[in-house]
């Protein structure tokens, strides 16, 4: 397993109540919410400052949603149980993708502005990314120009017309 979120150590140590996380889905389990994730509670002893293991359970974010507000058991290395785990509120919340957007409907219209202010360079100076006329290699595009026509080239397939 790979370790996705390490948590500040709570106030409490009984009961201890962790602060509120949110995470992409993506990083935590891959977007996919049948995934076996491991959630280990540690014990943080402040005298050698180390880290000992007080539990952990192994579920997955579909469990955990659909069973919003129930324990899951803790368990030692032993399999004894050794306390419980709760997800007070758990969610995911869609953001759509770009795909999504434009398949219900949305528009794409490109409008691009350069800056020409004086802090920017002369565009009669070839180190200006401002400079306009062609240049020695046969590229007539300053950097700025090539930037947009990348992006306006990749844009252009969902241009609304």
């Amino acid at each position: 397993m790979v370790p996705v979120y390490k948590s500040d150590p709570p106030h409490d140590d009984l009961t201890p109540d962790f602060k509120k996380i949110e995470e992409k889905m993506q990083k935590l389990c891959n977007s996919d919410d049948k995934c076996l994730l491991r959630f280990s509670v540690m014990q943080h002893d402040e005298d050698d400052g180390e880290h000992k293991m007080y539990g952990f359970c192994t579920t997955t974010l579909r469990l955990i949603i659909d069973n919003n507000g129930k324990d899951f058991p803790l368990y030692d290395k032993k399999g004894n149980q050794t306390g419980v785990l709760k997800f007070q509120e758990s969610r995911i919340n869609e953001q759509p993708s770009f795909a999504e957007y434009l398949k219900s409907g949305w528009h794409i219209n490109l409008s691009v502005a350069i800056d020409y202010t004086a802090s920017n360079g002369d565009p009669k100076d070839p180190d200006s990314l401002h400079h306009t006329n062609e240049r020695e290699d046969g590229k007539s595009m300053n950097q700025y120009e090539e930037a947009m026509t990348q992006v306006g080239t990749i844009l252009e397939t969902y241009a609304f017309q």
